[in-house]
């Protein structure tokens, strides 16, 4: 599936849902939620309105850290080199037709939370 398809499938409600079970239930305050909220769904919605790139030889990664805290690790896979890159390496509209590639079984709320998490944090 294509990061297209999956914001297309997936709600934001239900994706911000998980971005805070995951990432900010018990570290942000009320204040600062509605802020990341709104932030999160101006780009929610200008990833909708963009239109297709050419495949540019990278897939989206995800997968779990190989370090002590077992992290998920989201990232760009190089296609035929297996090179893996942050995603700042792409534009937002250029992650927008890449392929997703899980290592890790998860929902697709789940899947959206953790791009979303790396694209604005990346």
């Amino acid at each position: 599936m294509k990061l297209r398809s999956l914001i297309k499938k997936v709600s934001f409600k239900s994706m911000f849902n998980e971005l805070y079970r995951i990432f900010y239930k018990d570290t942000l305050s009320q204040d600062k939620v509605i802020e990341t909220t709104i932030s999160y769904h101006k780009m929610y919605e200008n990833l909708e309105t963009l239109p297709s790139h050419d495949n540019l030889g990278y897939k989206i990664y995800i997968g779990q850290s190989f370090g002590a805290e077992k992290e998920i690790d989201v990232c760009l896979l190089g296609e035929s080199s297996n090179d893996l890159l942050p995603l700042h390496h792409l534009s937002l509209p250029e992650l927008l037709d890449l392929k997703i590639h899980k290592t890790l079984k998860m929902r697709d709320t789940e899947c959206m939370a953790y791009i979303f998490e790396a694209m604005m944090n990346d």
